[in-house]
């Protein structure tokens, strides 16, 4: 039922504010007084009788109408929500999103001018977050290449080094799009968390490459360095891959909500294994065939040249 103010409600002094609080009134009562009775507590409510209401369609016109039970506002523009469950396994909210955006959502802002309709749900909780993980990110990856260039004294190396985290990142997508997954928000927080690994073992695949430099001989180092980690890379990422096929075969609706961030560790992983022991090495040849391994391997020669005696002197021979 729809009431509107007419003109001789508005004479007498009526708003829709007062009209609305009126009718409460009318039908539950005005609460005047509260008092405490052992554990319990009274309300003190208070109505008019019948002989002091005037009849509502003098003041009011009233008419049938369908109308929502709540209005909500926001910003002062009303709000309709539309709500429902996602089916998984026959869409996902990326899809629906682009649908409503593309399909519906032009017929209805002809159809109604001034409508404004944005998506929520999963899909604004999803772009909130990968925002935020976005940013938190960067400000890693800044840091470790800050860390990195330090340890290895050059602006540039630290950088071939950081070329895992995209190729943990190819793992990651091809991963999900062999088991036929889509990427979630657990997928951004496996691969970000998956960064500092990958990292590591390309850092300690440097360090053994240092560890077999002789001279400028920077291909047969790069070969002795993938001789001397393939076969702790390959046990370790193998041991965790292992480790976490049980949790990504699993069936149970209470570990599949974090299947996505498991699969994104452990297909990153693997990738980040072939980068290392394959394509790292072609990378380190290229790069010094670029700029010069002798002076870079300078930098880590702290021992002192040989000094002369005082009071030597040097004859010609």
């Amino acid at each position: 039922m729809k009431l509107t103010l007419n003109e001789y409600g508005y004479s007498v002094g009526l708003t829709p504010q007062s009209l609305s609080g009126q009718l409460r009134q009318a039908f539950q009562g005005a609460e005047t007084d509260r008092f405490h009775t052992g554990a319990s507590s009274v309300n003190v409510q208070v109505q008019l009788g019948d002989d002091k209401q005037a009849a509502l369609i003098a003041v009011t016109d009233i008419e049938l109408a369908a109308s929502y039970p709540t209005i909500t506002r926001k910003d002062g523009r009303i709000v309709a929500n539309i709500l429902g469950q996602i089916d998984r396994q026959a869409t996902t909210s990326t899809a629906i999103s682009a649908y409503v955006l593309a399909e519906i959502a032009p017929g209805l802002e002809r159809d109604c001018p001034g409508i404004a309709i944005s998506i929520g749900g999963a899909k604004e909780e999803l772009q909130k977050s990968q925002s935020s993980i976005g940013s938190k990110l960067i400000l890693g990856l800044v840091g470790v290449y800050m860390v990195l260039a330090f340890q290895f004294r050059d602006y540039a190396l630290p950088l071939v080094v950081m070329l895992s985290i995209p190729f943990a990142l190819i793992g990651t997508i091809l991963g999900h799009w062999a088991l036929g997954l889509d990427l979630a928000m657990p997928s951004f927080i496996g691969f970000a968390s998956l960064a500092g690994i990958v990292v590591n073992n390309t850092t300690l695949f440097l360090t053994f490459f240092q560890t077999h430099l002789r001279g400028e001989e920077h291909v047969a180092a790069a070969l002795d360095a993938v001789r001397a980690r393939f076969r702790p890379i390959l046990l370790s990422t193998g041991t965790t891959v292992a480790g976490l096929l049980p949790l990504i075969f699993n069936t149970s609706p209470h570990v599949q909500t974090m299947e996505p961030l498991v699969v994104a560790a452990a297909a990153g992983l693997m990738a980040s294994m072939i980068l290392v022991t394959l394509v790292l090495p072609s990378l380190l040849s290229i790069y010094f065939d670029i700029f010069s391994v002798e002076k870079w391997s300078a930098q880590f020669d702290d021992t002192p040249g040989p000094t002369r005696k005082a009071g030597a002197t040097e004859t010609p021979a």
